[in-house]
């Protein structure tokens, strides 16, 4: 691989940079055809611009309604299900460029493309290496997830874009600069009031630190940056409070978004169920603290001893079969021979739904389908013994999100677009590494294995690329499932 110099690394990220940019521009000027999530945020954003309506869409249900068109139930509710700061920026966008969906679209884009930029530094920061930084950047380019985000007036890119700003201040204070720590639980704060989803992985983060050594934790200001997001999120939990009453509003918060009888029910039991096991994780979470505090030397000896056992060889071999084990087990679900072909193109479907019968590994499947390099992302587990702790971190952030939307069973890939950044890192940094092991090698023609593994890398983005301008370019998928 090309050892990047400052002046090539520049020239190589602006040229990505600009076809990311004009390729997903020129994509947007090509649609012909846009989904109802588009023309609800676009009515929310003209809501902002002429001061009008609340926060409310009942009116907007109303007109769709009396047009005779079908128009889901959620749309009636006293409140919009999802916090307002999305609609307030397509609001700002519309003011510039007009009150139409272009406007709308301009947001994801300028996000979307600013999230490339992120993630480079992201993993510049966390692996120390231009190479995996680059790989990073090129992955998140060609993503077909990320390219249809960015060109459609989506909330996903919005809040992801601010969940990885967070996450690159977290790593540049190193737990102890004041200022980037408190900046970054301003940004985590941003991402929850854009998509309150955006709470299952800055979780994630908060459970990565709390499972940190006491030395890297941070201090004096760790409360602040733990409370930033909470205060950010409490006048929109207030809102509901308000509106729906002081018991139910939880409860007519998920009726309102379901107009199926049957599918409130199932939501309710499955919403039940997350409460269930969040509140034994809280107890966990509590009792573990307890123990800290009361047994701290028992459970400093304890842990010497853990210490000592994992530094033993014979553990250490252990663990790697372990890994070995559960890759395998992975790729068994992941692997599809068929989907490596150049010519084959993944299913899609215009409409929403159309994978809610699939099974629980559904993600499992469909991202390496749809990008080969998530593999990669799988293949990672077993360097865990080399990973730093932003590895860890990366994981934490990525795999709440896919857990959580394997049990939400109403499967869109963008819904996991906030996990897609952390596993892109995490095949970049498992390729360099791959790379790095074969170009020590020099027996005979397994000399020639570096190559071999670049061309296939190469072979998976050019087949990629294909897929994005045959299918997302045009817009010929509108829900990429």
């Amino acid at each position: 691989m090309i050892e990047f110099n400052n002046r090539i690394l520049i020239l190589t990220l602006s040229l990505l940079l600009t076809f990311a940019l004009f390729a997903r521009f020129d994509s947007i000027t090509k649609k012909f055809d846009w989904t109802f999530d588009e023309g609800v945020y676009v009515e929310l954003g003209k809501m902002f611009v002429e001061g009008e309506g609340g926060y409310s869409l009942s009116h907007f249900y109303e007109r769709l309604v009396k047009g005779g068109q079908r128009a889901p139930e959620y749309l009636k509710a006293p409140l919009f299900m999802h916090p307002p700061l999305y609609p307030f920026l397509v609001s700002i966008s519309m003011r510039v460029f007009g009150p139409t969906l272009r406007a709308g679209e301009m947001v994801s884009l300028i996000f979307g493309v600013g999230t490339i930029v992120l993630i480079y530094f992201i993993s510049l920061n966390a692996f120390k290496d231009r190479r995996k930084a680059l790989l990073s950047a090129v992955f998140l380019s060609f993503c077909p997830v990320h390219w249809l985000c960015t060109k459609k007036v989506w909330i996903e890119t919005t809040y992801v874009f601010f969940l990885y700003l967070g996450v690159l201040l977290l790593i540049l204070s190193d737990n102890k600069n004041k200022i980037y720590l408190i900046a970054s639980g301003l940004s985590f704060g941003l991402s929850c009031v854009s998509k309150h989803f955006a709470v299952i992985a800055y979780s994630g983060i908060l459970f990565y630190m709390i499972i940190r050594p006491d030395s890297e934790k941070p201090k004096k200001y760790g409360y602040i940056f733990i409370s930033l997001p909470i205060i950010i999120l409490l006048p929109w939990f207030l809102a509901n409070y308000f509106v729906y009453g002081p018991y139910n509003f939880v409860l007519n918060y998920i009726r309102h978004q379901f107009s199926d009888p049957a599918r409130f029910e199932y939501t309710y039991l499955l919403y039940t169920r997350y409460a269930v096991l969040a509140g034994i994780g809280f107890i966990m979470f509590n009792t573990i603290f307890l123990l800290k505090v009361h047994y701290a030397d028992h459970i400093r000896k304890v842990g010497e001893r853990c210490g000592e056992i994992i530094n033993n060889g014979i553990f250490k071999k252990f663990l790697k079969t372990i890994a070995i084990v559960f890759v395998f087990l992975l790729m068994n679900e992941a692997l599809n021979i068929k989907a490596l072909s150049f010519s084959y193109d993944p299913k899609v479907f215009q409409k929403m739904g159309y994978f809610t019968g699939q099974s629980m590994g559904f993600y499992l499947r469909r991202l390496p389908e749809l990008f080969p390099i998530y593999y990669f992302s799988i293949i990672s587990i077993l360097y865990i013994r080399d990973w730093n702790k932003y590895n860890v971190m990366l994981l934490f952030v990525s795999a709440p999100i896919i857990v959580f939307f394997s049990f939400y069973r109403n499967y869109e890939s963008r819904y996991v677009l906030a996990a897609i950044p952390s596993l892109l890192m995490l095949a970049s940094d498992t390729i360099v590494k791959i790379y790095d092991t074969l170009r020590i090698v020099n027996a005979g023609k397994l000399k020639y294995l570096k190559y071999l593994f670049i061309i296939l890398c190469l072979y998976f983005i050019v087949k990629t690329i294909r897929f994005n301008f045959t299918f997302i370019s045009p817009d010929i998928v509108r829900y990429l499932l």
